[in-house]
């Protein structure tokens, strides 16, 4: 175990930069002095890491394979059938300019940076401080191992403001764009009617004990909708084949962690709409992250995939109730404090998240290919 706990080194070292370069952004804040500056190293600071790094997690043995095939956006349309078509034509223009995966990955970050910045910067009462959630809170393992859906969540945080301002067309554009990218976008299209409004504290309330009654009262919820809704045969096997990845339900940190963490986000609901009337959207967020997660307990692969496209919720929320005057605040900051330091410890203590960067060399993808598919073949013996 300690062995492994050395892979989170690079990690801790990056959270504890970005906290000290956070807190020269608050003093700056504070004297009204320009934070453009500390801002842009916390930028670079990001895109050197994420940007440059080697092989991380388990899905760069597909995403590798892919863009050493495909070809430049001159020749015909491969992969269409592959993966989504407009993920493809994006991997096939920046082909055209240069066949080096590692370049693919650098964009791909620059990108999913930028618009992760466009919503903390606008949405945050800090630009910095959400990225050490991000880091915590899987935005890691999204970057790294979810590159469709990352660039699909881009187009929805480009689409928020549309959405605040109620410009649906504007707004669907931007999604619909997603759903090119990743076909889990398309749940984006009714949030529209949803996300933007303020739901009663009652009926939230309500939600979170319905949830948690299915969930320790075994039911499967999902999976009996999803059987009463689809007659056909052959898709309701493939269901049955994710229900055998059923987790189980029963106590567990995660479910500890998530349950004090809506319930301390609607506590504090009030707080946060002081700081930005967008907190609406971002709660929202958080409490679908929230309920994806309870009521599809009888499906891992629905719970974990459908989840984490909400998940920006708990890093803007988080990032906002450091923020907030309440009560007991130093005992709740305090709280969250270890809660990201063991998150980020124990997050990336798996040979998966080993880092690398290109600038100081990284193992060949065989190699790395090799070590993590053995791991992974291991933990899912174990798990079975």
């Amino acid at each position: 175990m300690i062995d492994k706990l050395t892979y989170c080194i690079p990690y801790v070292i990056l959270a504890i930069i970005l906290f000290s370069l956070y807190l020269k952004e608050q003093k700056k804040l504070k004297y009204h002095h320009d934070v453009t500056g500390v801002r842009v190293t916390a930028f670079v600071l990001l895109l050197l890491f994420f940007g440059l790094r080697g092989h991380l997690y388990t899905d760069f043995v597909i995403y590798y394979r892919f863009y050493e095939r495909v070809s430049p956006i001159t020749e015909p349309n491969d992969f269409l059938n592959y993966f989504e078509p407009g993920f493809v034509i994006y991997s096939k223009i920046l082909k055209t300019i240069s066949p080096n995966y590692f370049f693919w990955i650098f964009i791909n970050t620059f990108i999913d940076l930028f618009a992760l910045t466009f919503v903390f910067r606008k949405y945050c009462k800090s630009t910095i401080l959400p990225f050490i959630f991000f880091l915590a809170f899987q935005g890691v393992l999204i970057e790294s191992n979810l590159i469709r859906n990352m660039k699909a969540l881009d187009c929805f945080f480009f689409s928020i403001p549309y959405l605040l301002d109620r410009k649906i067309w504007k707004y669907m554009v931007w999604n619909l764009l997603g759903i090119s990218f990743h076909y889990s976008a398309i749940i984006f299209i009714p949030m529209y009617f949803i996300l933007a409004r303020e739901i009663p504290k009652i009926v939230v309330w309500v939600c979170l004990l319905f949830a948690n009654v299915a969930y320790w009262g075994n039911i499967h919820f999902i999976s009996n909708l999803l059987s009463a809704l689809i007659p056909n045969e052959t898709l309701m096997d493939r269901v049955d084949g994710y229900m055998n990845m059923d987790r189980g339900y029963a106590f567990s940190i995660g479910y500890f962690e998530r349950t004090m963490t809506i319930i301390l986000f609607t506590l504090l609901y009030r707080k946060l709409y002081a700081i930005s009337a967008a907190t609406k959207v971002f709660y929202n967020c958080s409490l679908l992250f929230y309920l994806f997660h309870i009521l599809c307990a009888d499906i891992i692969v629905f719970a974990e995939r459908f989840s984490i496209l909400f998940i920006i919720g708990n890093w803007v929320n988080y990032s906002n109730v450091i923020s907030c005057k309440y009560r007991f605040k130093s005992i709740v900051n305090i709280g969250i404090t270890i809660l990201v330091i063991l998150k980020i410890m124990l997050s990336y203590s798996q040979i998966g998240a080993k880092y690398q960067n290109v600038l100081f060399g990284v193992d060949n993808f065989n190699i790395r290919e090799s070590e993590v598919m053995k791991e992974y073949n291991r933990s899912v013996r174990v798990a079975k």
